[in-house]
């Protein structure tokens, strides 16, 4: 199952990356441990007549699964019988003004002589793109630290 960890602003400006950054979770009942490299999700606009316009959207738009981070400290990855990985697109940028979701659509790939399954996909809340957008978004330390995620940039 996919869920969108950090949500994307509401509104934004033509050519600005978006802040907070998506990022998105995969939970499974099997382990993920050893095949992090199995799974991709990669990042789609859908505009307000369900087109696609790939050209629209630049940034990395493609992620392998990353660990948990409360694996990487040494702790579980599992809660329950469940276990999470996280995809992180943190300079996505859309280009033209309109009213937009984002889909992310995950990906397994089973042998490198396979084509890849879609395993799930899940689609964010609109964003309206507008020249006009004063809005300046900021996540909120709550959302964060809600799912022990701890955000970087790089410079």
């Amino acid at each position: 199952m996919l869920d969108i960890l950090v949500q994307l602003p509401r509104e934004t400006r033509p050519g600005t990356c978006l802040f907070p950054p998506l990022a998105v979770r995969f939970t499974s009942e099997t382990s993920l441990e050893n095949n992090y490299g199995q799974y991709f999700a990669f990042v789609t606009p859908i505009g307000s007549n369900d087109e696609t316009p790939v050209e629209l959207l630049s940034g990395k738009v493609s992620d392998s699964a990353h660990p948990w981070p409360e694996s990487v400290a040494g702790g579980s990855n599992s809660q329950g019988d469940r276990y999470r990985v996280l995809f992180y697109y943190n300079d996505l940028v859309i280009h033209e003004n309109g009213r937009y979701k984002l889909r992310i659509s995950l990906y397994e790939m089973n042998s490198p002589l396979e084509a890849a399954t879609l395993v799930d996909y899940i689609d964010s809340p609109e964003i309206i793109v507008d020249e006009q957008t004063t809005t300046n978004s900021r996540p909120s330390k709550s959302s964060l630290s809600r799912h022990n995620i701890k955000l970087t940039t790089r410079r």
